[in-house]
């Protein structure tokens, strides 16, 4: 399983070349604004692997368009190898339709299954695709149930689908389905609020720590404004970041470890269940 650092700045983006996984996932929303696009667009060449997702969830909460238009031309522009369907928030049948209209522009997204949308609406793109994305995870209730029933579809047809997680935060979730990648802005909690979560070995999981106890321990924010005469505010904001992203990177490491020959056909037996 891969994990993608979900990113809004270019600020976001900046430490993830210096990780053991370095890969990135970019809202279109935060993309077309020129500073990430033009930094991207320069060091493109220090990350694994972009990710560009569709931002519907962005523009829908701010209630502001997006032409699809010109979402595919700035994906064959900048030649974004990875990318979302155009989804629409709450309608899967549109949802289709954009994918079906990428399709006929000569793109291949990847297409965006919510995860409180009738299942019937898989069988498509488990006949169509090799690939499928599983967004609405962040702000759903019973996410277990209906993952258990997406999953139990998605293996009892098509076990080779390569599935994407968006928003999967919870070492629960990540462990606990057979994801080709996942992705998570919750790294960002760091900065924002001033809320670290350390990758605990023995609970498996997520202790919170303060941000600001964090920094006593570590001198490396001072010793790198000594080295490159930077700002402190500049560095103690990326070395934060890196830190946190270590952190869950050590969870992905943990999640392949747990899944390393796990036996996945659990999941057509819960089919019975629902």
């Amino acid at each position: 399983m891969d994990l993608f650092f979900a990113t809004c700045s270019r600020h976001d983006i900046t430490p993830i070349k210096n990780l053991r996984y370095k890969n990135v996932l970019s809202s279109y929303f935060y993309y077309r604004k020129g500073a990430y696009r033009e930094y991207y667009l320069k060091n493109k060449h220090l990350y694994d692997n972009f990710f560009m997702d569709s931002g519907a969830f962005s523009f829908h909460n701010l209630k502001v368009d997006i032409d699809i238009d010109e979402y595919i031309d700035t994906i064959k522009k900048d030649n974004i190898d990875n990318y979302s369907v155009l989804d629409v928030i709450g309608n899967p049948k549109a949802t289709q339709e954009n994918y079906l209209y990428m399709k006929s522009k000569g793109l291949d997204p990847v297409p965006c299954f919510h995860i409180n949308t009738d299942v019937d609406y898989l069988d498509f793109y488990l006949e169509e695709c090799n690939k499928l994305a599983i967004g609405g995870m962040v702000q759903a209730q019973n996410i277990h149930p209906n993952l258990k029933k997406i999953w139990s579809k998605i293996w009892s047809k098509n076990k080779t689908m390569k599935v994407h997680g968006f928003g999967v935060s919870s070492p629960g979730v990540a462990v606990g389905y057979p994801w080709h990648s996942i992705d998570s802005s919750s790294f960002a909690s760091i900065t924002k609020f001033a809320r670290a979560s350390a990758w605990d070995k023995e609970t498996k999981n997520f202790k919170v720590i303060n941000s600001f106890d964090l920094l006593k321990t570590y001198t490396l924010a001072k010793e790198k404004q000594a080295e490159e005469r930077k700002t402190l505010g500049g560095v103690v904001y990326t070395f934060l970041l890196y830190w946190q992203m270590e952190q869950y990177n050590q969870m992905i490491d943990w999640v392949n470890k747990e899944q390393e020959n796990k036996n996945w056909d659990i999941l057509t037996a819960q089919m019975t269940i629902f």
